[in-house]
């Protein structure tokens, strides 16, 4: 059974984790991650396509075992950039990053696949060149008009 995604408002300080596509589709996601020491629980952000997203307000924790080969990329939530990622905006995400001290942000989110090279790209390149210390990524939930930046937790 497929798990059901709602709607969210997202907060600075929050947890943001994809999880492995093939866990999803085998129905034993929610059992899998009620089994993980989450806190206060989790919320299905995006329950499908290539990067089914929770929500939720406690850090994973690494000493979970295989918990590398099921979530792929967990962060705290930083920053949210309310305008598209394209080729015109993308120093205004680098400005963003560069205020958080990062140094490479990974897209995880659905772009037009002739333009996410060239974005990503762009990022790196410019990014590189500040010296920033933290990496990050980021994801555009469903239902939410704004990307969100996260700094890598894992």
């Amino acid at each position: 059974m497929q798990p059901k995604a709602f709607p969210i408002s997202p907060q600075r300080g929050a947890f943001v984790s994809i999880i492995d596509s093939a866990l999803v589709e085998t129905g034993l996601a929610d059992d899998w991650l009620k089994s993980l020491s989450l806190g206060g629980g989790y919320v299905w952000a995006d329950a499908n396509g290539r990067r089914p997203i929770i929500y939720h307000q406690n850090k994973l924790e690494n000493s979970i075992q295989h918990l590398e080969n099921l979530i792929v990329i967990s962060g705290r939530i930083v920053d949210f950039i309310a305008e598209d990622l394209t080729m015109d905006t993308v120093d205004n995400f680098v400005e963003i990053g560069l205020l958080h001290d990062i140094r490479k942000i990974t897209i995880r989110a659905g772009i037009d696949p002739k333009l996410q090279p060239k974005l990503q790209g762009s990022l790196d390149r410019q990014l590189s060149r500040r010296h920033g210390s933290k990496e990050g990524f980021i994801v555009k939930l469903q239902n939410y008009q704004k990307y969100i930046l996260c700094i890598v937790d894992m």
